[in-house]
């Protein structure tokens, strides 16, 4: 939670896989949690995490990223995104999904002096919802596609669009079953 209200949420994914992929999780979740119990902007923390990874990954690893706040009210979010797909908000009045594409580079690429620290700000009315992720939900594929055909059938946006449009205010949970479900 920030001081004087709302909350702020990080969502990433690093590069690689297992073990060596997680090089940086803590040092980034330390730098996140000291940063937002002083009520740091999210610029700020963009920033530092930025300045961190960089000094401390290998140059073939970076952490794709969405680091937010969202006040009180649940109605205006400020959003910095590096490298991770858009951004979905659905509006509740209408159910229409607008997008909001990632600007920049992940973090740990660049090096401070050339980092980009802007952010966006995103107003919601009441009852809209607005959907982070990142790349694995996309590229999600069905194990059978793997061994049959040298061609690798992905999840998709698209799909996930569709899904997100069919019904008001769906769960990460229930996207994750009908992922399971349909591959």
């Amino acid at each position: 939670p920030h001081p004087s209200g709302g909350a702020y949420f990080l969502i990433g994914d690093f590069t690689g896989h297992g073990l060596a992929s997680t090089i940086g999780a803590i040092p980034v979740s330390q730098t996140f949690t000291r940063m937002t119990t002083l009520g740091q902007s999210v610029v700020e923390i963009a920033i530092a995490i930025n300045a961190l990874l960089y000094t401390m990954l290998p140059t073939d690893r970076f952490f794709s990223a969405s680091i937010g706040h969202i006040n009180i009210d649940g109605t205006r979010v400020i959003l910095w995104q590096g490298g991770l797909p858009d951004v979905f908000v659905q509006a509740w009045f209408d159910r229409s999904v607008s997008r909001l594409a990632t600007k920049h580079m992940a973090l740990g690429i660049l090096p401070p002096e050339e980092f980009e620290s802007d952010c966006a700000i995103v107003e919601l009315d009441e009852n809209d919802a607005i959907y982070l992720l990142t790349d694995g939900i996309i590229e999600a594929t069905p194990m059978a596609s793997y061994s049959q055909t040298s061609e690798c059938l992905m999840l998709g946006e698209e799909t996930l669009l569709t899904w997100i449009g069919e019904d008001l205010h769906v769960s990460a949970e229930s996207l994750v079953n009908k992922a399971i479900e349909t591959l």
